[in-house]
């Protein structure tokens, strides 16, 4: 999110082309690759503040979603371009697409958004709550492999209603202004004939002129 409060990719992110890279390099290899950094750093931190042998169940409960939310995570990184090339296929340009992952994007943060705000008071019980709730409700978005979530494919038609609206009115201009070509023309011949006929007419009827 930029300072002034509006979504925007920034430069790792700039483009579809830019995010895919190649499969040792790319906004995409880097991001899943940071994200298992983190969560191997946050897993000793979890290890070190409740021990297994001490407190397993606590280990076991923060472990599993840090598991789950990494999974999240990583299968939005990989939603991106699938999401991406199925909009270009629909007709869109490359940059129309890369224009409404961001839109989609934009509404899974959102989501996380809400669900981490739990409470007006701060403190690490009301964070762990809403890490928790977010995980759940972000389980869905995996399941659907987020391209496929019904929020998601919604956006998808919305995308394609717009799409093809617009073909249709082009079409219909384009239509519009070959009709106005050929009824000009039309005329044209139909009024050249006309001369023609009444020349013809006045040359075999001099009283005529």
């Amino acid at each position: 999110m930029s300072e002034k409060g509006s979504w925007q990719w920034n430069s790792d992110f700039s483009s579809a082309k830019l995010y895919d890279g190649d499969l040792r390099s790319g906004t995409h290899q880097e991001l899943r690759t940071k994200l298992l950094n983190v969560r191997s750093m946050v897993q000793t931190a979890i290890d070190n503040e409740f021990p297994l042998d001490q407190k397993p169940k606590t280990n076991a409960i923060l472990t599993d979603n840090l598991r789950r939310s990494t999974e999240q995570a990583v299968c939005w990184a990989d939603s991106l371009i699938p999401f991406h090339r199925t909009l270009t296929k629909g007709g869109l340009t490359t940059q129309e697409a890369w224009d409404r992952a961001l839109i989609m994007t934009k509404g899974v943060f959102e989501t996380i958004q809400v669900l981490r705000a739990v409470s007006t008071e701060v403190s690490c019980a009301n964070y762990i709550y809403g890490s928790f709730r977010c995980t759940a409700k972000l389980d869905e978005y995996v399941a659907h492999k987020f391209v496929e979530h019904p929020r998601v494919t919604s956006l998808l038609a919305l995308t394609s209603m717009e799409r093809e609206g617009k073909t249709i009115a082009d079409a219909i201009e384009k239509l519009n202004e070959g009709r106005d070509k050929i009824n000009t023309k039309a005329l044209e011949n139909r009024v050249k004939k006309l001369e023609s006929d009444l020349k013809a007419l006045k040359d075999k009827n001099p009283s005529l002129n």
